[in-house]
């Protein structure tokens, strides 16, 4: 059982040699929903299955589930997968392994404002790493060079240079861009209208929002511009610096607020983390 970073994996099955060792490969584990982890003396299960661009329960079991992954990205085999993973960006991925847990772990505990911390982290850390990675396997590879340089010179910073990585490469299908998630808000406490008001509030670019069922529509294109503005406007709420800011006394229970929308922002990132293993290391 691999413990990094203070965190224990543990695998149901036997893993292929030195698959402990493969942060990709605890990665790819983690976020297919057949890793358990331990942290803090707590034990739990990440259970859901992020390969579907919704994420579904992963109701197969651990071999049948790397299985669909490699099949999917033309990998022979999970030791082929190990074997191609075990020395590259180390560190990166060690890293990105870390936050995912972190993500897990607090939600697991219902601390959603900080889980939602974690998924931020992650963005930051992918938006330029991971179309450099793209950038290195892709097939028409002085196109997408010549794309990237002109990304790295038009976009105001890491999160919109990501975001037109994501538009204007082959890196998703042109048709996934507008596919959309749904997000209606409830509460326990009748905070659902305030929930519906808050994000409507400071975001104007969804795809459909209905104020009577408190639901908004948003497209895959504009997820990480949405997480980037949420992020703006509840954690750096400056007194006077004429924002829109999202106020705790507007939405009085921030761990509900955030509990729905951090299912959404894991998906995206989770799917496109795999995404970007398999044609990685195909």
């Amino acid at each position: 059982m691999p413990v990094i970073d203070g965190v224990t994996y543990i695998s149901s099955t036997r893993m292929p040699a030195h698959g402990e060792n493969s942060s990709p490969y605890l990665i790819l584990r983690l976020l297919l929903g057949t890793l358990n982890l331990e942290i803090n003396n707590k034990k739990f299960r990440q259970l859901k299955n992020f390969l579907p661009l919704q994420p579904i329960q992963q109701s197969k079991t651990n071999s049948q589930a790397v299985d669909e992954f490699l099949k999917q990205f033309g990998i022979p085999t999970s030791a082929v997968f190990v074997r191609n993973t075990l020395s590259d960006n180390r560190p990166f991925y060690r890293d990105l392994l870390a936050e995912y847990a972190q993500y897990f772990f607090q939600t697991e505990r219902s601390s959603h404002v900080s889980a939602f911390v974690f998924l931020y982290r992650i963005l930051e850390r992918i938006s330029y790493s991971f179309p450099l990675l793209y950038c290195s396997v892709a097939t028409e590879y002085s196109a997408t060079y010549d794309l990237l340089k002109k990304f790295f010179a038009e976009a105001g910073g890491d999160l919109s240079f990501f975001k037109k990585f994501l538009q204007e490469t082959k890196f998703v299908d042109k048709l996934l861009l507008d596919a959309t998630y749904d997000l209606a808000f409830f509460s326990q406490n009748g905070n659902a209208q305030d929930y519906y008001k808050a994000v409507t509030k400071i975001y104007n670019d969804f795809a459909d929002q209905d104020k009577n069922q408190r639901a908004v529509k948003i497209k895959f294109r504009n997820m990480s511009e949405f997480m980037v503005t949420l992020r703006n406007r509840f954690l750096h709420a400056r007194t006077g610096d004429g924002q829109a800011n999202i106020l705790v006394s507007q939405i009085k229970n921030p761990e509900e607020f955030f509990a729905q929308m951090n299912p959404l922002f894991v998906g995206f990132l989770a799917y496109i983390t795999l995404q970007i293993l398999g044609k990685k290391y195909a």
